[in-house]
This record gives C-alpha cells, structure tokens and sequence, in this order.
C-alpha cells in the first residue's frame, strides 16, 4: 500500500513538473526580453526580478 502511494506521488509530480516547463515554454514563440538587464541595483528578466546565487570560492578549484 506505501509503494503504491510513493508511485502516485512520484507520477504527480512527473507530470505537473512536465505540465509547468510546457507551459512556459508555449508562449516563448518570440521574447524580446529573454535577456537580464538591469534596473538600478536589480537584474530584471522579462519585467520580473531576476534572483541567483552563487559563490566565488577558489578554495573548491586547488588555486594555492
């Protein structure tokens, strides 16, 4: 009975994460602001916010 409710579980979320990249993607037929800009202080894509993180650690690539 528990694996069948881990299964449904992971079907659901297959097909809704399939269900939102198709919907993104549908009404990508021309973007003319698909690219980061900036607006101030603030990086804008597509007129909304563009947020990232990240971090400049040399210590993970061995530069001694």
């Amino acid at each position: 009975m528990l694996k069948k409710v881990f299964v449904i579980a992971a079907l659901a979320l297959v097909v809704s994460t399939a269900f939102l990249l198709f919907r993104d993607q549908a009404g990508s037929g021309s973007r003319p602001n698909a690219f980061v800009r900036t607006q101030g202080s603030r990086f804008i894509v597509g007129g909304r916010p563009f947020r990232f993180a990240g971090a400049n650690v040399s210590v993970m690539y061995r530069d001694d």
